[in-house]
């Protein structure tokens, strides 16, 4: 909510609300069409001024936004780059600053040009002139704020703010900023205006403790109270873990879980949800288990390359003889109700990644970073994950946490204390694939 992003797409379409040139599924449209509409006079001079200008700025946008995409990783889990003061300081960030002038220049120039318009517009000997000047000043005003925010994430170094390049699916790359902490923000906005604020969901406590949900809010001191769940977890839910699948960073750990997804899928004929915890891993993993899948019948779908969180849901709801491959968004706000949805694979124990700029800045908050920051934000989102199978009291399936940290690191034992009493089981691929097969013909 607090957080802000400009990419070469936002701008585009910034600047279609002034012009949109016809392409193969839409016509021409925006300001530009509208004043080609009035009495010929000044208004068509301004038109043909406008179109220029909006092209022209369309076409040093590219620069930009290529230059920060040299600037980005690439490969590996984490495609972002933290914009500190040390990468401001880099030969690299000098172009982008250069194409960033020239783009400013432009827009600049753009918006003058359709503040004339605008002016022309009310003052045409018209019925509607006050109606299409506002359309006109709505438009300026959407550009006008795209090019103040991408000067405010060009320009901010301040502490309190994180601003970070990330790639993007057409090559180029997006600038955002996130809030360091979020809290003070709403502390001063929301809760301190307020005599009672209550502040209640499935997931607030982390290992029995809600202290770090209740700082990262910025609540102060907030009385607590945690309440059990009405599902029968015990005879719903088997909670599955694996012995033969290698640690995340080792060798053949990709086809191991590819392997296990096959089987654990094959096993609940589809009606699977698989989290995984980055993109790259999605795709990997996909790749190797969609032949298998689909050879069996099984509709294979991953997020971003066959559609939308929303349309893969509604699909999996309607189709339950599918698998669907998701990420971050699918951890939350997932409700499949009944059997459509009675296998919830986790691929990876939900830590954030260390290179993600966002993690490494608020992490430097904390005197234990792992403990106090990653462990507790990880077992929330693992904890927000396993929500997603058990929706209603008549709801039975299995949850199969491929990551053997779980079970053999220290701290695994908190993701699993962080649950509710679940029928576990732990055993080889083959075994946990048979044992959840019983387990959902029963």
């Amino acid at each position: 909510q607090f957080g802000a992003a400009v990419s070469r797409r936002s701008l585009l379409e910034a600047l279609d609300g002034l012009h949109r040139r016809p392409g193969r599924d839409h016509r021409e449209g925006g300001v530009v069409t509208l004043l080609r509409a009035l009495p010929e006079g000044a208004v068509t001079m301004l038109a043909k001024s406008l179109e220029e200008a909006v092209a022209r700025s369309a076409t040093v946008a590219s620069p930009l936004f290529d230059a920060l995409a040299e600037l980005a990783p690439r490969g590996g889990e984490d495609d972002r780059l933290h914009v500190n003061r040390a990468v401001r300081n880099r030969p690299e960030w000098e172009k982008v600053e250069e194409c960033w002038g020239v783009l400013e220049k432009s827009l600049r120039d753009t918006g003058a040009r359709a503040a004339a318009a605008m002016k022309a517009v009310s003052e045409a000997p018209v019925e509607s002139a006050e109606t299409l000047a506002g359309e006109v000043e709505t438009a300026a005003r959407k550009l006008d704020e795209t090019r103040m925010l991408l000067a405010t994430l060009m320009s901010t170094t301040t502490d309190d703010t994180i601003v970070w390049v990330a790639r993007e699916r057409d090559g180029s790359a997006s600038l955002n900023s996130a809030p360091l902490d979020v809290g003070p923000t709403l502390w001063e906005e929301l809760f301190a205006k307020r005599r009672t604020v209550v502040a209640t969901s499935a997931t607030l406590s982390a290992a029995g403790s809600m202290e770090y949900a209740a700082r990262r809010l910025g609540l102060e001191g907030p009385e607590t109270l945690q309440l059990g769940s009405p599902f029968d977890y015990k005879n719903a839910t088997l909670l599955a873990a694996f012995t033969d699948i290698p640690e995340p960073n080792d060798r053949g750990y990709a086809q191991a879980v590819a392997e296990a997804v096959v089987e654990l899928v094959l096993a609940s004929d589809g009606r699977a949800l698989t989290l995984f915890t980055s993109h790259a891993a999605l795709r990997q993993v996909a790749e190797l288990a969609r032949p298998r899948l689909e050879e069996a019948g099984i509709v294979v779908l991953a997020q971003s390359t066959d559609g939308s969180p929303r349309q893969l849901t509604e699909h999996l709801a309607n189709n339950p003889r599918s698998a669907i491959f998701g990420t971050s968004s699918f951890w939350e706000g997932v409700d499949v109700r009944g059997e459509a949805l009675s296998m919830l694979i986790i691929a990876r124990l939900p830590f954030a990644v260390p290179s993600d700029p966002i993690y490494k800045a608020r992490s430097e908050e904390y005197d234990n970073p792992f403990m106090d920051y990653a462990l507790p934000g990880a077992i929330l989102r693992f904890r927000q994950g396993f929500g997603r199978l058990i929706r209603d009291k008549e709801d039975r399936g299995v949850v199969a946490v491929l990551d053997r940290r779980v079970w053999e690191k220290q701290y695994g034992s908190k993701f699993i204390a962080a649950l509710p009493e679940c029928t576990r089981f732990r055993g080889e691929t083959a075994a946990v694939a048979a044992r959840a097969r019983e387990w959902l013909e029963r």
